[in-house]
């Protein structure tokens, strides 16, 4: 059996209350051995039960099994050279510097106005496969590109500007609104002779007929005709041309005048051309001819008309024919008003 020493208190024989211990000292229950009696190192006994141990005292490296539910708040400082492979929630505002190279790949709503440099590969930018023959479609998609050929043209209007040089050799029946070309032509004469008093003028107000012999071709609608005035189909600058024959009686003077008058209001008339021509004093009488045009700009086919006059000194008469024109007037559209 060991020996035991039970004493209140200890002194040491100078007096001081240092003592030294040279082996192992075991505390009775509910007693306490006050750390400002302690120096020197600690043996190597278990610390299971310490408590409010400051982290400035600590020396070594911590195991990494007693390292749980570490708080931000409780740290300062850099951190080691460590790991990070298991952060998590790390704010975007926390990371300055470069990225390493690593993966992207889980990245995700990345602003493509940031990108400052490097080129976007072709299949980043839709399905298929890019190449010179294809083009990126709305929907995301590379597709064959369209022929550039106007041979394959199928629908559409082709932009003058993309016309140039001379057209070949096909058929443009179904043209229209060609610049310059003649869309109205007509003829009409006089059918019976109009007799002629001495310096007296006549109206030629009756027997006018349109040209239907001798393979005439009339274009486009034509003129009508009322008691001697002609009104016009559309619109547009007409040349009009009267011509005239006819003959004189056997007197001194012998003198023609062919007039074309024309209205722009329907109602008032004037002389727009006038031709005059005489002829010798020769035998029992003289045939004359006159011819007079006028350019006239129809802009209302309601108010804008002709007619035409002739006068004889000396008296005489007007030539006409049912089969050849001898007493005519022509009037073709030149263009648009």
């Amino acid at each position: 059996m060991a020996a035991k020493l039970k004493v209140d208190e200890l002194e040491s024989v100078d007096g001081s209350t240092n003592l030294i211990l040279n082996n192992s000292v075991t505390m009775a229950s509910g007693k306490t051995l006050p750390a400002a009696s302690l120096t020197g190192n600690l043996p190597a006994i278990s610390a299971a039960n310490l408590t409010a141990i400051p982290a400035g005292n600590l020396t070594g490296t911590v195991a990494d099994a007693r390292i749980s539910a570490l708080t931000a708040s409780k740290l300062t400082g850099a951190l080691p050279a460590i790991s990070a492979a298991n952060l998590t929630a790390i704010p975007a505002a926390n990371i300055t510097g470069t990225l390493p190279a690593i993966s992207g790949v889980n990245l995700t709503a990345l602003n493509a106005t940031n990108l400052g440099s490097g080129t976007v590969p072709t299949a980043r930018l839709g399905s298929g496969t890019a190449s010179n023959s294809v083009f990126l479609r709305g929907d995301g998609s590379w597709q064959t590109a369209g022929s550039t050929s106007a041979s394959d043209l199928t629908s559409g209007t082709l932009p003058m500007a993309r016309l140039s040089g001379t057209l070949p050799a096909l058929n443009g029946s179904a043209l229209t609104d060609i610049p310059g070309g003649l869309s109205e032509a007509d003829q009409w004469r006089l059918t019976s002779n109009v007799t002629l008093g001495n310096d007296l003028v006549s109206w030629l107000t009756a027997n006018w007929e349109r040209v239907d012999t001798d393979g005439f071709g009339k274009l486009g609608t034509g003129l009508t005709e009322s008691s001697g005035v002609f009104s016009f189909p559309s619109t547009g600058v007409w040349l009009i041309t009267f011509n005239v024959n006819g003959h004189c009686f056997n007197t001194n003077t012998r003198y023609y005048n062919a007039t074309v008058y024309t209205t722009t209001d329907n109602s008032t008339y004037d002389s727009a051309s006038l031709a005059q021509t005489n002829g010798y004093n020769s035998g029992s009488g003289t045939y004359l001819s006159a011819s007079c045009t006028f350019i006239f700009d129809v802009t209302n086919v309601s108010t804008h008309k002709f007619k035409m006059q002739v006068l004889s000194i000396g008296g005489g008469f007007v030539q006409s024919s049912s089969t050849s024109n001898r007493t005519s007037i022509t009037a073709i559209k030149l263009g648009d008003t």
